[in-house]
């Protein structure tokens, strides 16, 4: 039933976004109101607390390099605001008390209706978001950044108001447009991102051997431990590819959105689509060979990448050349993303289930490995569907014959559980489809390995790969 609501509702606002269309411009809607608790601070938050006075740094010495290395960083994503109607125009109206130097950076984005998230834009009381689509989710998200000498940004209080609007033809992004068929990808100069313990844009303290990429704009950054906004990339020297989130902003600028058009790029609007700031600051001039803060570009990097990505999924031995493809930049309609037993808080198991490096067909750096049992043992991919629809799930595993020929993986479908045997004696070292299946949205274990199985031999929880269809 909860579906046919569903359905019927995004039928009824289709159908009132094609008549808006039709008539060549929306109807300029009254403005929502509603004011943001900053009381409670929690869910996905990193270095922000309430002092008593309104939001504010925790921990001064707390930092993110690209902002400088001496200046306090904190972020805090807050709850989605579901409104009565559509909307693609927020304005933010803060209360707070910003020292000079310091920043404190309101963004919000839109999810579409049935579809998946806007990239981010800033939003002021004098200069609000317009954002590339409609919809009736938003979030807003808050940067604090000190002043490099411990003066911090406090936020007092925090309203919004939005409505829909027409949008000028020049100002809209390949998500306002229908679906193109296939997302934007480039050639960029890449290097290893490193700073193992350092913290992210987003939050995320950097691991060993990390899976994720930095670029340098916060338009396109996921969530802490999201996969929202994620690029696949591929290395043409070892014809390895890996699909991995956006945590990081970076390297360089920060208001780079290289893959936009120039119409809508945030900064450099001169260069052309797909060639970041970075690149033409180092190899041909451009701005003086400054990047946006006035530091001398070393290097023409458009994008880091956390190592466990750059030596293992990738390959790579030396900066280099990659092909990107962002694939936030269809509109929703491709989406794809892996979660591998490393990934940072996306996979769970038990103390049963061993590690092993032993095959060279492992997925990263290594694997999970059980013996077959009949209990409740489930290792568990967790992953962020970002809408209802249909996706292709594949599993990777290394095969041998002391693997299991019938090992159970449990999809989480939209309909129940649904449970798939695979023979992890053979096809391994490669990508093996367990079919398609309808997802809801969210973020849950979508994908797990069972023990429960009669036949002999272990069972293997390596990586997941899904693929919306």
């Amino acid at each position: 039933m909860r579906g046919i609501v569903h359905n019927f509702k995004f039928i009824v606002n289709l159908i009132a976004l094609i008549v808006l269309f039709a008539a060549g411009t929306f109807a300029q809607t009254k403005p929502l109101l509603w004011q943001a608790n900053l009381s409670a601070v929690g869910g996905d938050v990193s270095n922000v607390v309430n002092n008593g006075y309104g939001l504010t740094l925790g921990d001064e010495n707390v930092r993110q390099s690209v902002y400088g290395e001496q200046r306090g960083y904190g972020i805090y994503t807050l709850p989605v605001e579901t409104l009565s109607q559509a909307v693609n125009r927020i304005r933010a109206v803060r209360k707070a008390k910003v020292p000079a130097g310091a920043e404190l950076l309101i963004e919000v984005r839109v999810r579409a209706i049935g579809g998946a998230w806007s990239e981010w834009i800033a939003t002021t009381a004098k200069s609000p978001a317009l954002l590339p689509q409609l919809g009736e989710e938003v979030q807003a998200r808050l940067t604090f950044i000190d002043d490099g000498a411990g003066n911090k940004p406090v936020l007092r209080g925090l309203r919004f108001d939005a409505d829909a609007v027409d949008q000028p033809a020049e100002e809209k992004t390949p998500q306002t447009q229908a679906a193109v068929a296939a997302p934007l990808t480039y050639k960029i100069f890449a290097t290893r991102e490193g700073l193992v313990g350092g913290t992210t844009a987003n939050g995320h303290v950097i691991q060993t051997n990390d899976r994720f990429v930095a670029l340098p704009s916060r338009r396109g950054l996921s969530s802490n431990g999201g996969t929202e906004y994620s690029v696949r990339l591929y290395y043409p020297k070892t014809g390895k590819t890996a699909t991995v989130p956006v945590w990081d902003v970076g390297p360089w600028n920060t208001h780079d959105d290289y893959w936009n058009t120039p119409s809508v790029r945030e900064m450099w609007r001169d260069l052309p689509q797909g060639k970041p700031e970075a690149f033409a600051a180092k190899l041909e001039g451009y701005n003086g060979g400054k990047d946006e803060f006035g530091r001398t570009v070393i290097s023409p990097n458009g994008i880091d990448i956390a190592d466990g990505t750059f030596w293992y999924d990738l390959g790579m031995t030396d900066n280099d050349y990659v092909e990107v493809t962002y694939l936030w930049t269809t509109g929703g309609s491709t989406w794809e993303t892996i979660v591998d037993n490393e990934t940072t808080g996306r996979f769970a198991a038990s103390a049963n289930w061993n590690t092993s490096s032993y095959s060279s067909q492992r997925y990263g750096t290594n694997y999970r490995y059980a013996a077959p049992q009949a209990v409740s043992d489930t290792a568990w991919f967790k992953v962020s569907i970002p809408a209802v629809a249909n996706y292709e799930v594949y599993v990777w595993y290394p095969a041998s014959t002391g693997y299991n020929s019938s090992t159970p993986f449990i999809v989480a479908t939209s309909s129940g559980n649904q449970t798939v045997r695979v023979n992890q004696q053979i096809n391994g070292g490669t990508w093996v489809s367990l079919g398609i299946f309808n997802l809801n949205a969210g973020d849950y274990n979508a994908v797990g390995v069972s023990r429960w199985t009669s036949t002999a031999g272990y069972v293997i929880a390596d990586a997941v790969r899904i693929v919306r269809r």
